[in-house]
């Protein structure tokens, strides 16, 4: 199961560096049909061939409306849901993309709620009616490596994923595309106790 969360990430960065448009982080807005962003799970979820997460991975998906991908792979069946946090605002400024420095967003502590966020998915992944595997992956846009470092600790330290004996994968990156972001991708795996 930690080959498939790291391979999710690798996937994402590939993803990432692959779209010259505004990266992932442009992704919802990109692909939004109406007035809200399109979610990750219908970005990722096979709607778009170059985007299939799942394909990329060799694995059967299939998006679901509730929010999440369900997937069967070797391990069993899972879920794969998504959350994100910017802290930043990209852009177009001519025919680039770039971090709008003025935007009025400032740093935040987010980590709380990135927790939270986790430990609602622990118990989802958990209940009787879920698969065996559940997976979420957070996609963190911030303007420092360190800013997305602060944000992630208490969701990925060593205590907290012991607590509730998680699978963990994460990479954080610079933008690909010199856009003066960072993104980092972290993805829980939660497998069911058989027993």
């Amino acid at each position: 199961m930690k080959l498939i969360s790291t391979r999710i990430i690798e996937a994402i960065k590939s993803i990432d560096q692959e779209q010259s448009e505004g990266g992932i982080y442009a992704l919802p807005e990109r692909y939004s049909k109406g007035k809200w962003p399109a979610g990750h799970h219908h970005i990722f979820g096979g709607a778009y061939k170059e985007l299939d997460l799942l394909s990329r991975l060799g694995i059967k998906g299939k998006e679901q409306r509730s929010g999440r991908i369900d997937f069967l792979s070797e391990e069993g069946a899972g879920f794969l849901q998504f959350t994100d946090i910017a802290l930043t605002k990209i852009r177009p400024y001519g025919n680039r993309y770039q971090l709008d420095r003025h935007h009025g967003k400032r740093w935040e502590d987010c980590s709380s709620e990135l927790k939270n966020t986790v430990s609602r998915f622990i118990k989802s992944a958990r209940n009787s009616w879920s698969p065996e595997i559940g997976i979420l992956v957070a996609l963190v846009y911030t303007d420092s490596e360190k800013h997305s470092k602060d944000l992630i600790m208490s969701s990925i330290d060593e205590p907290f994923i012991s607590r509730y004996n998680l699978i963990l994968a994460h990479e954080t990156w610079t933008d690909p595309h010199g856009r003066g972001i960072w993104t980092t991708a972290v993805c829980w795996a939660s497998i069911k106790d058989k027993t």
